[in-house]
């Protein structure tokens, strides 16, 4: 993301909060998605398995991710769901969400991988939240549809 004022790359700060310019100093404090992400207003190389937009940079709180500015969903790079899902339940002060059943049609859905084009596997998340995640084991990503971050975060 390059800075609205005098054009110089941005670049994140306040924990992922927002950016800040650091030949300006000016600030910068996008939206936040359902799932807190951060759009960093940067193309990624990747497009989304949902729907096929281009996938953007972003940030959920200092945890760099890609992102679908159409349907929401946000992909996750290797190692980072374990650490951001141990952050945001920490910092989580509201009610726990009860556990609810599995929607049966997505576990009809298969996905390809946005890197290397293979089926995602589809399986439950291993811990409290109740959703279907999509992963590919050889690229290590993880995609999550609109509402999952979130979802696992307050369960």
């Amino acid at each position: 993301m390059n800075c609205k004022n005098c054009g110089a790359p941005m670049r994140p700060a306040g924990g992922g909060e927002y950016f800040t310019c650091d030949h300006c100093t000016s600030f910068h404090f996008p939206e936040r998605t359902a799932d807190g992400v951060r759009s960093a207003g940067e193309p990624s190389e990747l497009e989304c398995p949902v729907c096929r937009a281009g996938l953007v940079v972003g940030y959920i709180r200092r945890h760099r991710v890609q992102a679908c500015p159409k349907c929401q969903g946000v992909l996750v790079g290797p190692g980072s769901l374990s650490l951001l899902v141990d952050e945001l339940r920490a910092r989580h002060s509201g009610p726990r969400l009860p556990p609810a059943p599995l929607a049966p049609p997505e576990q009809e859905r298969r996905l390809q991988c946005p890197r290397c084009r293979a089926a995602m596997d589809l399986h439950p998340y291993y811990g409290p939240g109740r959703v279907l995640i999509d992963t590919c084991g050889p690229c290590a990503l993880v995609w999550l549809d609109r509402g999952e971050i979130a979802t696992i975060a307050r369960s």
